[in-house]
């Protein structure tokens, strides 16, 4: 599997303050994070851009792409259709609906050609997710309504059309289009649809299984989201992640069927742990600090209850912790990184170096002793007279190699008297 690429987008402001979102930028944030987290896409994000911003972006990574390169674009905000269904935009923040509808071509928005166009002329696997929502119904004194969903443009994008011939054009690799709601519906700005298609897709991840694209998947996400939106989905499915596991139900390769499972497979029917017993475990779990296995359980328990209010703020805490953690031994291992080197630049005669080492690692782990003792030196080595309150665990050979110990770590270096 080649390069992963995905150009993720969130609007939340647009001209007409009664269009604002509220939830646009933190969705598209929580994709971007997955992907590049767990994933390993290399992830662009854009947060209130405007449409000529985001249209040269795209046009810039697409270009990138290769026969086995994946290709994700996530698109949150407003979207609009003026006449056929064919034409749906994707508005951008200096978008002006009352002039998109009478002006043709006018600035603002991503036009019902360009994204086909991307289709077309890209390479490798491209899914394109549109998470386009309303925050009201405008409908003009005279003129069509602005409408959601958006069929027209799904299929432009999944079956691309050569633009001499009209006939399907010739592409490599595969293409999967969704929507998060279907034709006519208004997707809700509750950034339910973004959380649940990152819950299922890293439920399955987590899990050992493939990532896949499928209607399995978009069913599974339709069960989280509000009575009334159904997200729709073109196009040929494929996989992100392939898996370690297989899952315990086939997965379908033709969108919008589901395999039954042969009679010979089937079990008998086990008791299954309630909403509430799942999200206590998950709650166990949270406190013994495992936020792995606390987020995996709070997901199972909002597959049995998807409203169910401790579970969500269980699995949201868990992934907050959680991201805490590796920030926090991420930051760990950069300082333990910048600490080695101070004591090469003593080694190699630079003290002034040592000493801004020592200082960057001493303002976050002002009783480091091992930083202490680089600074002690490396000011001892410039003519510094500053006292040390650590007393002096080396034995000063000079030109010859020592080796300092604090706690398990040890880092080597050479004394410059």
């Amino acid at each position: 599997m080649g390069e992963k690429f995905a150009l993720v987008v969130g609007n939340n402001t647009y001209p007409d303050p009664y269009r604002e979102l509220a939830k646009a930028v933190e969705d598209a944030s929580e994709v971007a994070g997955f992907l590049k987290r767990r994933l390993g896409f290399e992830t662009t994000i854009l947060y209130n851009k405007t449409a000529a911003e985001v249209t040269k972006k795209l046009r810039k990574l697409v270009e990138k792409l290769k026969d086995d390169s994946q290709f994700f674009f996530y698109f949150a905000g407003h979207g609009l259709v003026v006449g056929n269904a064919e034409s749906q935009s994707l508005l951008c923040t200096d978008a002006d609906e009352l002039l998109l509808h009478n002006v043709q071509g006018a600035p603002g928005a991503i036009g019902p050609e360009v994204l086909p166009t991307i289709s077309r002329l890209g390479r490798g696997d491209m899914f394109f997710c549109l998470d386009v929502c309303r925050a009201q119904t405008l409908r003009q004194t005279e003129g069509p309504e602005i409408q959601r969903g958006g069929a027209g443009l799904r299929n432009a994008v999944s079956r691309p059309q050569d633009p001499g011939s009209g006939r399907p054009a010739r592409i490599f690799g595969r293409r999967l289009t969704l929507s998060s709601c279907a034709d006519g519906q208004g997707a809700n700005d509750d950034g339910l649809f973004a959380t649940a298609l990152v819950d299922e897709m890293e439920r399955l991840y987590e899990g050992g299984y493939e990532v896949r694209l499928d209607q399995n998947l978009v069913d599974a996400v339709q069960k989280r989201l509000r009575l009334g939106q159904i997200p729709a989905l073109s196009g040929t499915p494929f996989v992100l992640v392939p898996g370690t596991r297989r899952p315990s139900e086939p997965r379908s390769s033709v969108v919008g069927t589901k395999p039954a499972r042969p009679e010979s497979q089937s079990q008998p029917p086990q008791r299954q742990q309630s909403a509430q017993e799942l999200t206590g475990s998950a709650n166990a779990a949270l406190q013994a600090e495992n936020y792995v296995e606390a987020e995996r359980l709070s997901l199972e328990a909002l597959e049995r209850d998807a409203s169910f209010g401790l579970a969500i703020w269980v699995r949201g805490e868990a992934r907050r912790r959680r991201e805490e953690q590796e920030a926090r031994e991420s930051r760990r291992r950069e300082l333990d990184h910048i600490l080695n080197e101070g004591w090469l630049s003593l080694a190699r005669g630079d003290a002034t170096k040592a000493l801004q080492q020592a200082e960057s690692v001493l303002e976050e782990r002002p009783m480091d002793a091992a930083a202490c003792e680089l600074k002690r030196q490396a000011e001892a080595s410039i003519g510094s007279s500053v006292a040390s309150p650590w007393s002096d665990s080396l034995s000063r050979k000079a030109g010859t190699r020592q080796t300092l110990k604090v706690g398990s770590a040890e880092y080597g270096f050479c004394w410059i008297p």
